[in-house]
């Protein structure tokens, strides 16, 4: 293939500074690539962040394409989908794809609450065969396969995406049309409708693409003592990605992410490393109020020994999951 990345990121204004700093870890961390294109799906962002934005990517010599999203806003509207901290941006990923210009094979989704730390072109040769995706497996989403009878359950953070596979087979009207019937069944938006519409052919990416915020809060030990090994990577598998991951999902910890006031996130030091490379450097950390439940959760982290924090949370987590799916 040729030595070139395509890439989506999605987000509305309050992402596009986060969105900015995962670009520019991107940028830095595959310089070894001819071109890097960035389709950016974005809702009302100003105007700002969109020149700040274009600055960085001029800077490394790569291009930023904005997507038109008004179609795509308008199959998402017709669902009357669940939003994600009140956006509809979540949806976006999977209703721009069959969009894609013709010399666009292999698009590569990341979502704004990542820093690229490797080389990715190693994604456009995968063989996906008659994958329409391939994803990362989710770290705390087994409970998720069951709820959805799914032969697994996949992190939708990071989305290779078989694009002439995803535009043939008539696959855009097969998703619309599962969706209609299904979004009923659906608490994780998006996420959830991947994993039912593509089960068992969702091409399984090792683990380095997505590696997610648990796996720095747990050793591999502690974290399949809890959750078993699920047919889940190995414990070699995750610790060679822990030491040299390609891209770095950092999930919130405890109700809060790396940028938030008074987080205990792990990869905070990464974050603010990348951000102070970016165009965002002067952001100050965002104020915002957890839920008493997080408050007690982050309480008993500090408290209780890491094994049994992480099955209290596994508990916990897995029961809320049962009972919002069988409602």
């Amino acid at each position: 293939m040729d030595n070139k990345l395509d890439v989506l990121y999605q987000f509305d204004d309050k992402y596009a500074p986060f969105a900015g700093i995962s670009m520019i870890s991107l940028f830095e961390n595959n310089k070894q690539v001819e071109n890097i294109t960035v389709y950016c799906a974005a809702m009302d962002v100003s105007e700002d962040n969109k020149i700040k934005i274009e600055k960085q990517a001029q800077k490394y010599q790569r291009e930023i394409i904005w997507i038109d999203i008004n179609k795509a806003l308008e199959y998402i509207e017709s669902f009357n989908v669940q939003g994600w901290n009140g956006s509809l941006a979540t949806w976006l990923k999977i209703f721009v794809v069959h969009e894609m210009p013709e010399q666009v094979k292999r698009l590569i989704y990341i979502d704004c609450d990542t820093l690229v730390l490797d080389d990715l072109s190693s994604l456009m040769s995968i063989n996906m065969e008659e994958s329409p995706i391939g994803c990362v497996l989710d770290s705390v989403g087994f409970v998720y396969s069951e709820l959805l009878n799914t032969a697994r359950y996949y992190n939708a953070g990071v989305i290779l995406y078989n694009v002439d596979y995803w535009k043939n087979n008539s696959n855009f009207e097969r998703m619309l049309d599962h969706l209609k019937k299904n979004i009923k069944r659906y608490h994780c938006n998006d996420q959830d409708l991947l994993n039912d519409f593509c089960d068992n052919k969702i091409f399984t990416l090792p683990v380095k693409f997505n590696l997610q915020g648990i796996h720095y809060l747990y050793s591999e030990k502690v974290f399949f003592k809890a959750y078993g090994q699920n047919d889940y990577y190995s414990t070699e598998e995750l610790q060679d990605a822990t030491m040299k991951p390609a891209i770095v999902h950092f999930f919130r910890i405890m109700g809060k992410y790396p940028w938030e006031k008074n987080n205990i996130h792990p990869l905070r030091k990464q974050f603010l490393e990348w951000k102070e490379r970016s165009m965002w450097s002067e952001m100050k950390d965002i104020e915002t109020e957890i839920g008493f439940i997080y408050k007690i959760e982050t309480v008993m982290f500090k408290v209780l020994p890491k094994a049994c924090f992480i099955k209290i949370f596994k508990y916990i987590t897995e029961k809320n999951a049962k009972g919002l799916y069988k409602e």
